[in-house]
């Protein structure tokens, strides 16, 4: 502990960066989510929509890797998921996030069960096997955010209200299209 300004210090062999107070970062996380959602998307370019969602993602990342939690092997796997949804409900509140950890224990409820799931599935602490998917999520953010950049300066775009299409917006498009029974030209 830093007696100056009483911030955790967190030495790794990559960096000796700064733990940020656990109410700093979900207060961060916040902020954000409330941006997205009262921001008026007309006026955001892609880039800029795509680079809040990197730094969310980039927040819930850290957040998760220095705030590591033990949920008890003792019971089941569905209640183990479930007491991870309510710690990422009290100190999150991301909806994509909260939808994943509920599928994870619908699953490991119909495992319990007896019903297989076709996808093979991680086994070991479920603050490992979380911070795995929103490192992943970050990852893909940060992709979506690069591609997105690159997009629009091809198209020309000076970051005015002119706007790329996000890459899932195109995915779309190009599955639409190629579904359609209507012959190409």
């Amino acid at each position: 502990m830093c007696m100056r300004c009483s911030y955790k210090m967190s030495i790794t062999k990559h960096s000796n960066r700064r733990r940020l107070p656990r109410f700093s970062v979900a207060k961060n996380i916040r902020s954000i989510q409330e941006s997205e959602r009262y921001q008026d998307n007309a006026e955001m370019t892609a880039s800029a929509r795509t680079e809040l969602q990197a730094l969310k993602w980039n927040l819930i990342q850290r957040f998760i890797k220095e705030n590591p939690f033990r949920v008890s092997a003792q019971v089941s796997r569905a209640e183990q998921w479930y007491r991870v949804l309510r710690y990422v409900r009290e100190n999150i509140a991301e909806e994509s996030l909260e939808d994943w950890i509920r599928e994870q224990a619908a699953i490991a409820e119909n495992i319990a069960a007896g019903i297989r799931d076709l996808r093979p599935r991680k086994s070991g602490p479920c603050h490992s096997i979380l911070l795995v998917h929103v490192r992943d999520r970050a990852r893909k953010a940060e992709a979506i955010h690069h591609w997105t950049i690159g997009a629009e300066q091809a198209n020309g775009c000076d970051g005015g209200h002119q706007t790329a299409p996000l890459p899932g917006e195109r995915v779309a498009a190009c599955f639409s299209s190629r579904d359609s029974n209507e012959p190409t030209d």
